[in-house]
């Protein structure tokens, strides 16, 4: 005998529980928007978990790769992982205008990490490319620290417990000098 969809609400979709069909919530779908967990997505894909982790798996095969492809059209436009607590952004990681890769503080609008799509240099605080690697503060390193000084030069910290001082090294006519302060 023929089998008929049920009824159903708004946005519920049917589905197959081995002998008959059911309406459910459980993936709604707006005509524009799909929400699985939610009957209200608020954007285009909205997956809520009532309780637990809301996971998605991308499991490949033996040999075979799993790939989440993020695609925009544009140098405007934005490709980009944002990461929220409680419906605020905090975090921004990926393409944005420009092609250039960047880990974006977003509460402050503070660029963490940029990489240059021209020379592939990467800055962290900055956006100086010129350089490998351009760091806009110091650098700590097993202990100690180095900052580029005011007069062209470069201080290395000792930060050791009860230390005081450190070195100055800088070049000035045709001759590196370095010397210790503090």
């Amino acid at each position: 005998s023929p089998q008929f969809l049920p009824a159903g609400t708004a946005g519920q979709t049917a589905r197959n529980n081995g002998s008959s069909w059911l309406a459910t919530s459980n993936l709604y779908n707006d005509g524009s928007r799909i929400g699985i967990g939610t009957t209200s997505p608020g954007s285009m894909l909205e997956i809520k978990s009532a309780s637990g982790t809301a996971d998605i798996e991308i499991n490949a095969s033996a040999g075979d790769n799993a790939v989440l492809r993020l695609n925009k059209n544009g140098t405007s436009n934005y490709s980009t992982l944002r990461f929220k607590n409680s419906g605020t952004v905090n975090w921004d990681l990926g393409m944005q205008g420009s092609d250039r890769f960047k880990l974006q503080y977003v509460p402050t609008n503070t660029t963490i990490m940029d990489v240059d799509n021209t020379t592939r240099n990467i800055g962290f605080l900055t956006n100086d490319f010129t350089e490998s690697v351009n760091i806009g503060g110091s650098l700590g390193v097993l202990g100690a620290a180095f900052t580029k000084g005011s007069n062209a030069g470069y201080q290395f910290y000792d930060r050791t417990t009860n230390a005081y001082g450190g070195w100055n090294w800088y070049a000035d006519a045709g001759k590196a000098n370095l010397f210790r302060y503090g």
